[in-house]
């Protein structure tokens, strides 16, 4: 386990990059496997088992 936490911290930093801010999630109109409209909800329930408030 301690590899995924290694992971998790790597990829903490990338997010820290100066060259990307937050941004909305892609969708596009036909909601096909390019489409990131599922991340949102998945995101959701995983915080909802983990019994963790996240913002709307």
């Amino acid at each position: 386990m301690r590899w995924i936490a290694a992971l998790l911290i790597m990829a903490g930093r990338g997010l820290m990059s100066l060259g990307h801010n937050q941004a909305r999630f892609v969708v596009d109109k036909g909601l096909t496997e390019l489409s990131e409209h599922a991340v949102h909800p998945f995101q959701r329930m995983v915080a909802q088992a983990l019994d963790v408030e996240i913002a709307p």
